[in-house]
């Protein structure tokens, strides 16, 4: 005699999404840490009529990363102190907001692209290659290129002053270098190099090296002003230093779509700059308020 046969309930119908805040970032060095975060995303659908009686969230964190932080939770339930990310999140219905969160980590110094395994799931344990787990599961992986270029510096800072460069090791092949100290924790920040002097020769003579592209915060304005060095491979004592701003940006006062940086003196204030020579280097200090190109002249 045959026995009842057993209904699988469909698996509830839900967004499950993870997305790096940047495409690509650099390694960690022995100079300096490097960071990347994770946006995190789970909702079951409006109109779906079951709930979850349970939801977890697990990732293993990738060979020569680190776990770090578990930032702006809007539930509570993750454990970011062991090796890898344990999420329990309790039960879940259509009209329960979504659940967000941003998971970072320290990069190590391995370079390409790197593939987190986020999945979202009922039972709170890996997935079975075979799929045999019994539960609901949500996969969610995302990925990253950290790429090791020496033109190109890029991290989610986890401290103020948390420093983020591209090589400053300047030589004939590196001519120049560009480095921001953070003036914030878990923003973008990304710096490099343009070899273009077109806006630079447009309005000024005597432009050199390259043109030092800043990206702090996507733009976001700092009222204290912030930190960047450039470094050339050569002298220049009376240098002058010019700042462009982002496209469609001008100043308030002068409606220029650039500023010219004056001495910084012994208290600097944003916006300046001030020029050192030694060993046949340029060392440019500059203090801005926003992003944009540094170009010397």
């Amino acid at each position: 005699m045959a026995g009842p046969v057993g209904v699988l309930a469909a698996k509830p119908d839900a967004d499950a999404t993870a997305t790096a805040v940047l495409d690509r970032v650099s390694p960690s060095t022995d100079a300096q840490a490097s960071y990347i975060a994770f946006e995190i995303s789970f909702a079951l659908h409006p109109d779906e009529p079951s709930n979850l009686a349970q939801l977890y969230l697990l990732a293993d964190t990738p060979s020569d990363w680190d776990l770090w932080a578990v930032d702006e939770a809007t539930r509570p339930g993750c454990d970011a102190t062991g090796e890898d990310l344990f999420c329990s999140f309790g039960s879940i219905d259509a009209d329960d907001p979504a659940i967000e969160l941003t998971v970072v980590y320290k990069l190590g110094t391995d370079t390409g692209n790197v593939s987190v395994p986020f999945l979202f799931n009922t039972t709170g344990v890996a997935g079975d290659p075979k799929g045999r787990s019994h539960g609901d599961a949500y996969p969610a992986p995302a990925s990253v290129i950290v790429e090791n270029d020496k033109n190109f510096g890029a991290s989610y800072p986890q401290a103020v002053g948390d420093v983020i460069s591209d090589s400053t090791a300047l030589s004939r092949n590196n001519p120049q270098y560009t480095k921001v100290f953070s003036p914030a924790e878990d923003i973008i920040v990304t710096v490099g190099e343009d070899e273009s002097l077109a806006e630079c020769q447009a309005l000024f003579g005597g432009c050199f090296g390259q043109a030092s592209v800043l990206n702090v915060a996507n733009g976001l304005p700092f009222a204290g002003g912030f930190q960047a060095e450039v470094g050339y491979n050569l002298i220049r004592p009376q240098a002058q230093i010019v700042h462009f701003f982002d496209p469609g940006v001008t100043d308030p006062e002068t409606g220029l779509g650039y500023e010219e940086l004056g001495s910084c003196g012994s208290t600097p204030v944003a916006p300046c700059a001030s020029v050192t020579t030694s060993d046949g280097k340029t060392i440019v200090t500059v203090y801005l308020l926003q992003n944009g190109k540094i170009f010397g002249h």
